[in-house]
């Protein structure tokens, strides 16, 4: 007769792990549609009903909601970190400086203390221990989850029995992201620019394989194609779109800097900070929703624009839901702070696609840089890809472009370029100069002619564009 398994011994925390506290941290408020918002805080914005969930600071203005997931709301004041459960109001405090929050699943809460992930219970028990402390992905029925273990392995924990599973390494960094329903991919960007997937069903077993170019970012939701960027020579944004099983690409988007699935798997959201557009298996490039930018006393941070899980045709954006024609669903109102703008996170939405979660946080200045990229209109490439000769001078017919020795207006001429004349963009290295940018109201770009001339020319959708 078979012995039953000897039971695993509860693992201990290096350090003492979260404890129950009696005290309101936080404070909820409810907030029906058309209400504006008063107080910094975590908020949750129900798709349905435009009803907005808020959490905010429940005992004094030092304690400052810092963020969360859909079931847990963090905060923290003075070293401490606070860990609020959205469904029983229960609160735990824990040590800020040796614990951090990764996320959670079902009846179970994950954090790493040290080196180390802690799978712990709703009420805090430890149930496991992992050697992974990253990104973390749920299985659908949100009893495994696999996570990035150190910089280039990953693992493949079960969340009922806290047993992981190593999954061996990949080049460079790893990262996790999940396939459908199905399983999840682990990556790694190898050391030439390309990316190395390995594909897992829910049970461990390695189901495939494939390498693409660029830097792989999410997967579609059924699973088939890859989306991934890469900036060629340091200058030009560009997202592309491979087939998930084989690496073989699909398409290019050219001028962009992001890319998103639509829940249809078959349109692909791409843009920069404030434009959107969306490019369709086949080559199509169409306008999508542009970004909602709030009120005068709000600023909305990188404006983009975050597909719905489970619908192609609604988005969040800022503190708002709008749908694939453009129209609001729903906008949170902001009551005018005294000392300036709100300053709102950008959305993310549940998993169920039921509502939106951000954070609200008090005046203190912004800082919402763009990346230094060229900033020219979209254009689809279908592959072989051509990287070589891809801008050419774009002014009117009689007149030309200064190619200059330095990015200023006063600097010495090399010649004047004549308008279709071909363009290769120069260096990764000291390609765009956004230091001249304000005291010149312009970006530069270093470029090769045909002749072999090198120098910089002013960039703008004036003066350059694509080749035919």
């Amino acid at each position: 007769m078979a012995q039953p398994a000897p039971e695993r011994p509860a693992p201990q925390l290096p350090v003492p792990g979260p404890v129950p506290l009696a005290e309101q941290v936080l404070r909820r408020v409810t907030l029906a549609p058309g209400r504006p918002v008063t107080e910094a805080g975590q908020y949750y914005l129900n798709v349905a009903t435009g009803e907005l969930e808020g959490w905010v600071s429940g005992i004094d203005n030092d304690v400052q909601v810092h963020g969360g997931d859909e079931g847990w709301v963090t905060a923290r004041r003075e070293g401490a970190g606070y860990l609020l459960n959205r469904r029983t109001g229960e609160t735990y405090r824990y040590d800020q400086t040796t614990h951090w929050f990764l996320g959670s699943a079902p009846e179970r809460v994950l954090f790493r203390a040290g080196d180390r992930l802690f799978l712990l219970t709703e009420k805090m028990e430890p149930v496991g221990t992992a050697t992974a402390q990253g990104r973390l992905v749920l299985s659908p029925d949100g009893k495994r989850a696999a996570l990035s273990a150190t910089s280039d392995s990953a693992v493949l924990l079960d969340l009922t029995t806290g047993v992981e599973k190593n999954l061996g390494s990949v080049p460079g960094q790893a990262d996790v992201a999940p396939r459908g329903r199905e399983g999840f991919a682990v990556m790694g960007i190898e050391s030439e620019g390309s990316t190395l997937i390995r594909y897992y069903d829910w049970g461990g077993r390695q189901t495939g394989e494939a390498t693409l170019r660029g830097s792989a970012r999410s997967l579609s939701p059924d699973g088939r194609f890859v989306a991934a960027t890469e900036t060629l020579a340091g200058v030009i944004g560009t997202v592309g779109w491979y087939e998930a099983a084989t690496g073989a690409p699909v398409l290019r988007v050219l001028g962009v800097d992001a890319g998103q699935w639509l829940a249809d798997s078959e349109q692909l959201l791409t843009g920069s900070r404030d434009r959107a557009w969306t490019a369709v298996r086949g080559g199509a490039l169409r306008p999508a929703p542009q970004p909602l930018r709030g009120e005068n006393h709000v600023s909305w941070g990188y404006g983009r624009l975050v597909p719905s899980p489970v619908d192609a045709n609604l988005y969040a954006t800022g503190a708002a839901i709008i749908e694939k024609t453009g129209a609001i669903r729903h906008q949170v109102q902001f009551a005018k702070h005294p000392h300036g703008s709100w300053l709102i996170t950008p959305p993310e939405w549940n998993a169920a696609g039921t509502e939106i979660r951000f954070r609200v946080d008090p005046p203190r200045g912004t800082d919402w840089d763009e990346l230094p990229m060229l900033r020219l209109p979209p254009r689809i490439q279908l592959p072989p890809f051509q990287d070589d000769w891809l801008l050419k001078v774009n002014v009117p017919p009689g007149e030309c472009l200064n190619l200059r020795k330095w990015t200023a207006l006063a600097s010495e001429v090399i010649r004047c370029l004549p308008p279709g004349a071909k363009l290769r963009v120069g260096a990764a290295s000291d390609t765009v100069s956004y230091a001249y940018r304000e005291q010149e109201g312009r970006a530069w770009v270093w470029v090769q002619t045909e002749q072999g001339e090198t120098g910089w020319v002013a960039a703008s959708p004036d003066m350059l564009g694509w080749t035919d």
